[in-house]
């Protein structure tokens, strides 16, 4: 069945040059990693352009491109330094190593996508989870540099999703590293980051942010049926377009399920409420399983703010009503001095 995913053409006639030899590849990785960061970054994002416009079986598609992710995570925490914390408006350096960064992933999600195009057997929860793990990196360096997330990246995202549904992959157990992860959670991560209105967070509080909810998006959880609709914390999810969830208005009476469905993130609000109690009594942040950075207020004043945005909105004590005022309007220093 065909995902209609916005990945390049693949063109075994391309001109562009393409190592496909998994050893040899290694060995090239193994020696960036010693060298500059950014043109490492550089040069990894044009061998995977190359790779994802030439002709190649699936499965040695993925073994290349498991390489690549490995080396890109390597790079990470380096490549981040030079634009999560950085003062803004970025120095021309700082963005161009942004926009690389994002470009990388942009490739290994594309890759990926091509992969789960040609499998055998229509479908495949490992790589769907890499795919969508490899879009949500490039939105959250969308989020952590203010700019807007490119049209398609949520419609892929939606569309990955909807095809592991199908095939009844979302919660098959998939090894990430050391962790244990799966489609369900790499998209409900995805979704929690959005709706913590990630473009009014401080510079470095997306990473924080990412933290928690790798540690706990399992509590939040996706419904495609009524139950629940009236309560808090419920965000409609529109798996048919490219847009992130958005709160659930009290004025939807109906809602068409083929093409939406429901993020619930009230067990996130209760266990994030359990937590900052917690650190309010002293309690260590090991054993309410949190980082140690949980100590600084800055944190517990983060956790408060997505306390808000997953779980109850903010309650209005007064009626809006219309008023016609007149307005007197001083500008200058002279004119406030006079007035």
């Amino acid at each position: 069945m065909s995902l209609n995913l916005s990945v390049p053409a693949s063109d075994k006639r391309s001109n562009i040059p393409v190592e496909t030899r998994v050893d040899q590849v290694g060995s090239w990785l193994a020696q960036l990693a010693r060298g500059n960061v950014a043109e490492a970054a550089q040069a990894m994002c044009e061998a995977l352009a190359g790779l994802n416009h030439h002709k190649l079986q699936a499965g040695a598609r993925l073994e290349l491109l498991e390489l690549y992710r490995s080396a890109s995570g390597d790079l990470l925490p380096a490549l981040k330094a030079q634009f999560v914390i950085v003062p803004l408006p970025l120095p021309e350096r700082s963005q161009r190593v942004a926009d690389l960064n994002r470009k990388l992933y942009t490739e290994l999600a594309h890759g990926y996508q091509l992969a789960m195009q040609d499998l055998a057997d229509g479908a495949s929860e490992f790589v769907i989870q890499r795919a969508i793990a490899c879009l949500g990196q490039v939105l959250s360096t969308c989020y952590e540099t203010y700019i807007p997330v490119p049209a398609g990246v949520w419609a892929d995202i939606h569309r990955l999703y909807r095809h592991a549904e199908r095939y009844g992959l979302l919660d098959k157990p998939v090894a990430d590293g050391s962790a244990t992860s799966s489609v369900a959670l790499v998209y409900k991560q995805a979704f929690l980051l959005a709706v913590a209105d990630p473009y009014h967070l401080m510079q470095g509080e997306v990473i924080r942010v990412l933290d928690y909810v790798e540690r706990f998006a399992h509590l939040a959880e996706l419904r495609s049926g009524a139950e629940g609709v009236g309560q808090s914390g419920l965000f409609l999810v529109k798996v048919s377009g490219d847009v992130p969830p958005q709160s659930l208005p009290k004025s939807v009476r109906e809602i068409d399920w083929e093409t939406n469905e429901l993020l619930h993130t009230s067990a996130m609000a209760t266990q994030l409420s359990q937590q900052l109690g917690g650190l309010e009594a002293g309690i260590a942040p090991a054993d309410l399983l949190l980082p140690d950075t949980a100590r600084d207020q800055a944190y517990r004043n983060l956790l408060k703010r997505l306390l808000k945005h997953w779980g109850a909105p903010a309650r209005r004590y007064f009626n809006r009503k219309q008023h016609t005022a007149g307005l007197d309007l001083c500008v200058g220093i002279r004119a406030i001095h006079y007035s």
